[in-house]
């Protein structure tokens, strides 16, 4: 069953990377990669991509190498279809959230203004896609479970993390009041946690 990581990482780029900018193009003629001029926002969008090109890697070795060479730990039978269960989850999430931005879809920080998005998954969490992600980390963690997938899942997390602030920043210079109202409302990646608290 170690595959699965591989599976839902292979899927993962196809249904939250390639199908969203191939179907942003054909829609809307944006091709959803933006070039943002600031240094720390290119720098984020670079480690992401890195990251995500790791685990990548990560779930090709797991199909190819013995756990003992990847140093992954045993775990309970229960945990493997938990883990399985998760990653449908959070790939699930990260599509529907996709589909709810339409044509505000961008993979880092536009200048572009596309248009705040609020409802939907939205309407509960402000980056619905990056909760999707989180579950997915732990979800790989969970089907295979080791210190490397755990330092890149805090690794990753940490990122994702750095990444919502430098786009709420951008957000409320574009918007202003209205994210700011929409932000004090909801959680950051989870209900009611993380709430905009302004002064």
């Amino acid at each position: 069953m170690r595959w699965l990581s591989f599976v839902f990482v292979l899927t993962f780029s196809v249904l939250a990377l390639v199908v969203p900018i191939v179907r942003l193009r054909l829609r809307h003629g944006a091709w959803g990669i933006a070039r943002p001029r600031d240094p720390v926002h290119r720098a984020m969008v670079q480690a992401l991509i890195s990251a995500v090109a790791l685990f990548f890697v990560w779930s090709v070795c797991v199909g190819l190498l013995p756990s003992d060479a990847l140093h992954i730990w045993s775990a309970p039978p229960i945990v493997t279809p938990i883990g399985a269960g998760l990653g449908v989850l959070g790939l699930l999430i990260v599509v529907v959230a996709q589909l709810g931005m339409g044509a505000s879809w961008r993979i880092g920080v536009s200048d572009e203004r596309t248009g705040l998005v609020t409802n939907g998954l939205f309407a509960h969490v402000r980056h619905p896609i990056y909760s999707g992600l989180f579950v997915m980390l732990g979800a790989i963690v969970l089907l295979t479970p080791s210190p490397w997938t755990v330092m890149g899942a805090l690794w990753l997390g940490s990122l994702l993390a750095l990444q919502a602030r430098l786009e709420e920043a951008h957000l409320i210079r574009v918007y202003g009041d209205s994210f700011g109202s929409w932000a004090e409302q909801t959680g950051r990646f989870f209900p009611g946690l993380g709430r905009l608290e302004r002064t």
